[in-house]
């Protein structure tokens, strides 16, 4: 089962005609994933061999849109994100692409409520610094089997900085400028980088995020810039970010097993 591109933003316009949102945020947010081609969510899950599993977590799902993918390749995928509203619009949107095989959970990944070993395997994308992010990693690596396969993407202080000095994808009531400051001065405070609200960003160094994978009993496999973790052979996937600002890590991606 493999969805076009066209079949995808179809089912999106749809619901998005009938979604009210929270926020412009949200709106803005729902619109900028889905406008993105469907194959590319695809391509990229097909290179770090997130496909032929029997069980998936997409930790911290947004909207859906690499759940979408993911339910193409796998058996089931659990979609864990905190906002029921997020949820709600991705269980429209699996009835308007006939998908019987995502299961959303509101919930916070600090304390995923499933067994240990659950998932074959775990898919975290831009969603593990918010809030407690060790707490985060430590409860993702726990809900993986032995021999299960881990991807985490994130942000290092080059995406904040660019934000501060550029800014990306502003919205009528969320300023990239002021998240980004907020989250420096945040880290910079409060030195460990790890503890926060809920909403609060963290910024998290890929030395950071390797310790804290290892202590929790995860393998790193491979640190590599966005879009460009696992077997890529002939094909290049698209790339959201570039791995550097001002000649520091922006975005990046870590593949693990446990």
């Amino acid at each position: 089962m493999h969805f076009s591109d066209d079949t995808v933003r179809k089912a999106a316009l749809a619901v998005q005609l009938n979604a009210r949102f929270e926020s412009p945020f949200e709106h803005d947010f729902f619109d900028r994933v889905f406008n993105t081609p469907h194959s590319v969510y695809r391509r990229r899950l097909e290179c770090i061999g997130m496909a032929g599993k029997k069980r998936v977590l997409d930790a911290g799902c947004g909207f859906g849109q690499w759940s979408i993918a993911l339910a193409e390749s796998n058996q089931h995928t659990v979609s864990l994100e905190i906002s029921q509203f997020r949820c709600n619009v991705l269980d429209q949107l699996s009835r308007q692409l006939g998908i019987t095989t995502i299961s959303t959970l509101a919930g916070d990944m600090d304390h995923a409520p499933f067994a240990d070993g659950f998932f074959d395997a775990v898919y975290c994308y831009s969603s593990v610094y918010f809030g407690d992010w060790s707490r985060k990693v430590g409860e993702l690596v726990r809900v993986l089997r032995p021999g299960g396969s881990l991807y985490i993407s994130t942000n290092a202080v080059g995406w904040y900085l660019y934000n501060l000095v550029r800014r990306h994808n502003d919205s009528g009531d969320f300023s990239t400028r002021l998240m980004a400051l907020d989250t420096i001065a945040h880290n910079i405070t409060t030195r460990s980088m790890k503890r926060g609200p809920s909403s609060r960003q963290s910024v998290i160094q890929p030395r950071s995020l390797c310790s804290a994978l290892e202590q929790a009993g995860a393998i790193v496999l491979q640190i590599a810039q966005d879009g460009r973790a696992g077997d890529l052979g002939s094909d290049i996937p698209c790339q959201f970010f570039a791995p550097k600002q001002f000649g520091l890590t922006s975005v990046y991606e870590i593949l693990a097993t446990k």
